[in-house]
């Protein structure tokens, strides 16, 4: 069936002839489908070699690139490794010539007693430095200590206070529950008031009384 074109711009379909249905492309062309093919195909075996050497040739490139680049990575590396030799050997040599250098100011110095004296007054100023720990360090303590003790001392005074404050109030209290001298006066004749024994306990009464106010104003 083949495809076919109207005058009007319609597309037909147009069967073939009945001799042509169902036979092979070799028995259209014949004889000479043999050395057609060979050709063919000898013409895409040389574009597929063609291709192959294309694709070899690019990968031997692609592998030239790669080789150098590792070669540079290497030698990249050993550059780093030498630069960081040369770092370890500046700095002992600066080492070197900072300690020549304090040997030579050490040596100018008039006030240079040598290495062993060098070595007692490191000694010493070890020891003061242990010595003004251990004083900060009792320091400590006592203030803690301190504190602690004026914290007991404060409620110890504040205990007190409490207890003179009570006691004041007990006194008064008991002031007050006290009977006046003129509600107590007894009913007695005028013999028995001039009698010496109820003036010695009267006498008595009032020195007592005395004493209390005094406690109570020092209280």
């Amino acid at each position: 069936m083949q495809i076919y074109e109207e005058p009007g711009g319609e597309t037909g379909f147009m069967e073939p002839p009945e001799g042509l249905l169902g036979n092979p492309p070799e028995a259209q062309i014949g004889g000479q489908s043999g050395p057609l093919l060979d050709s063919s195909m000898s013409e895409r075996d040389s574009m597929l070699l063609q291709e192959l050497n294309g694709v070899k040739n690019l990968n031997k490139v692609v592998e030239k690139v790669i080789s150098g680049l590792s070669k540079a990575q290497e030698d990249m590396e050993h550059v780093d490794k030498t630069v960081k030799d040369v770092d370890k050997l500046l700095e002992k040599w600066i080492k070197i010539l900072n300690q020549a250098e304090h040997t030579q100011r050490l040596i100018l110095d008039k006030k240079w007693h040598g290495g062993t004296k060098d070595v007692l007054d490191a000694e010493n100023e070890a020891l003061k430095t242990k010595e003004r720990a251990q004083e900060a360090k009792s320091f400590e303590t006592s203030e803690k200590k301190a504190k602690q003790a004026k914290g007991e001392l404060s409620n110890i005074t504040y205990i007190s206070n409490s207890d003179k404050m009570y006691d004041k109030r007990k006194a008064k209290q008991k002031e007050a529950t006290k009977p006046s001298s003129q509600s107590r006066k007894p009913f007695l004749t005028t013999n028995k008031i001039q009698s010496r024994g109820f003036f010695y306990i009267l006498v008595s009464l009032l020195k007592k009384g005395q004493e209390g106010l005094r406690r109570t104003e020092k209280d």
